[in-house]
């Protein structure tokens, strides 16, 4: 049987095709359409949103529509040039820079948050700056002559530095130092640090009123033919407790711009490091491990004295130990000066100890540096050591939180998710056993136990805590690293402090000592 296939006549197949054509066309029309009616309607909507609206005043932050929210660093200075850096670092934190030269004299017109001083602020802003809001934070204590003064600090009789007189009211003392060693050399020099000399012992002026006259350590360190001296920063968190913290990554390395031998006492410029040094990436056996192999100048330094036969560890132990013993010393100083003063938590302090060392590793302090410099304006390598120690330094405050300003939250939940009760506890044994729950006289040490614990030193463990997250590149000195859990501690505070001080102190060395216990990394 044969089976015939179909075909549709060929007309009405077109006729479908154009029936489908027409029909696509018809959607694809009522769907411009409508596209073109929402974009019109979009256009007059952006037409009467530009007649109604103000463009923004550029020229003018306190614009009530454009009112900048950002926090206010007050800029203290005579030279904006000397805080370019500062200003640098604050602007990427979002902060906003308020800097005008009669700032320098009187307070600024609008509220602020933080003051940063390229001087001492305490002499022109005597009593402005006694009742500060709590979370307005100045970089300078009050009171810390004791070891930011250099007269002060180098007639203290430290045995790390050279020793020291002032003149005219020590020169008895000092003709008794001259007579029994008649060979030393020495420096006399205005106390300003001003008409520097080295001098036999028969040309020293006991009429230059005002001067200082200190021993010239005449053995330094030679590196290339120069003499140097090394710059540590540190910074100063607390008093009563004392907290300081030294930044580890890098040191200043500051070498003389002339040879030292054949010594000559009027050639100034190979003993005296002045705003002219030489950095140390000009040094030729240093160009090779700073600029060739990227070493830091610390580790440039550590280097070299590996070299030279000795361990750089014998170096910073002298140098941390200087550091602690200084601030330990001059505690008090501080905590009496700032009485006068709402609160002490409002300041915190950088400063640079400036070391030289003999060619034996014998380690001087020379001075400590109230405000050290921070612009590169002689020195444009150092730019990037400069804007890392104002970062560490202000993280380390907690000033470079994107929530609350130090410890000034907006309100307590901001409070608890950065640091909270449970974070402050250390495990104690006295907390442990109830021995405190039962007495909080049991034990000087039940303060520290959360039954026990007041407000107030609730808030400086949360502080202490605080730091320990946010400290980067800096590492504590005081109170002074522990060697394990139960590793010794020594009580800061000084022979001369007062007992609230010595307490204080004692309980924050206790607290760091179980946290230590708790976990390692608190160790140091």
């Amino acid at each position: 049987m044969a089976f015939i296939q179909c075909h549709p006549p060929r007309s009405r197949i077109l006729y479908i095709v154009i029936a489908v054509g027409l029909f696509l066309n018809a959607i694809l029309l009522l769907r411009l359409s409508s596209s073109t009616r929402d974009t019109v309607e979009l256009d007059e909507e952006v037409k009467e949103a530009e007649k109604t609206s103000v463009p923004p005043n550029n020229n003018n932050n306190n614009n009530n529509n454009c009112k900048d929210t950002r926090r206010v660093v007050w800029i203290n200075a005579k030279k904006e040039v000397a805080m370019s850096h500062v200003m640098a670092v604050f602007d990427r934190l979002d902060y906003r820079a308020i800097y005008k030269a009669e700032y320098h004299f009187n307070l600024p017109t609008e509220p602020w948050d933080v003051m940063w001083s390229h001087g001492y602020p305490y002499n022109v802003f005597k009593d402005e700056l006694k009742h500060l809001l709590p979370h307005q934070k100045i970089n300078h204590f009050p009171g810390t002559s004791c070891f930011v003064s250099k007269p002060k600090l180098s007639t203290q009789g430290f045995p790390f530095m050279p020793r020291s007189f002032r003149l005219p009211f020590e020169a008895k003392k000092l003709m008794a130092e001259v007579n029994s060693r008649p060979n030393t050399l020495w420096v006399q020099k205005s106390n300003k640090h001003r008409g520097i000399r080295v001098i036999k012992p028969k040309e020293i002026n006991l009429n230059f009123e005002g001067s200082i006259v200190q021993e010239f350590i005449t053995n330094p360190m030679i590196i290339d033919g120069r003499s140097f001296d090394i710059g540590v920063y540190v910074v100063i968190t607390s008093i009563n407790p004392l907290r300081v913290y030294v930044y580890g990554e890098e040191i200043l390395w500051r070498f003389c711009a002339k040879n030292y031998y054949p010594f000559n006492p009027k050639n100034k410029r190979s003993y005296v490091v002045d705003d002219e040094y030489t950095p140390a990436w000009e040094i030729p056996s240093l160009t090779p491990l700073v600029k060739d192999k990227g070493l830091s100048h610390k580790e440039a330094f550590n280097y070299i004295l590996t070299k030279k036969g000795f361990k750089s560890r014998q170096f910073w132990d002298q140098a941390h130990s200087i550091i602690q013993k200084v601030l330990m010393h001059c505690e008090s100083n501080v905590v009496n000066y700032t009485r006068s003063y709402a609160s002490t938590r409002n300041f915190f302090e950088l400063v640079r100890f400036d070391f030289i060392l003999t060619e034996e590793l014998k380690v001087w302090l020379m001075e400590v540096n109230l405000s050290p410099n921070l612009s590169s304006s002689h020195t444009t390598d150092n730019r990037f050591l400069y804007e890392q120690i104002i970062f560490n330094s202000v993280k380390l405050t907690g000033l470079a939180r994107g929530v609350g300003l130090g410890l000034h939250y907006n309100g307590e939940t901001e409070s608890i998710m950065l640091v909270n009760d449970h974070d402050i506890q250390a495990p104690l044994q006295q907390c442990l056993n109830n021995s405190c729950s039962q007495n909080c006289g049991y034990h000087l040490s039940c303060q520290l136990c959360h039954s026990c614990m007041s407000e107030e030193l609730s808030f400086t463990l949360k502080s202490a805590f605080l730091e320990f997250t946010n400290r980067r590149n800096f590492y504590r000195l005081v109170p002074p690293p522990l060697t394990g859990c139960h590793g010794n501690l020594l009580l800061t505070g000084g022979v001369n402090s007062h007992v609230s001080l010595r307490v204080n102190n004692y309980l924050m060395d206790e607290w760091y000592r179980g946290k230590c216990c708790q976990n390692h990394h608190w160790c140091s």
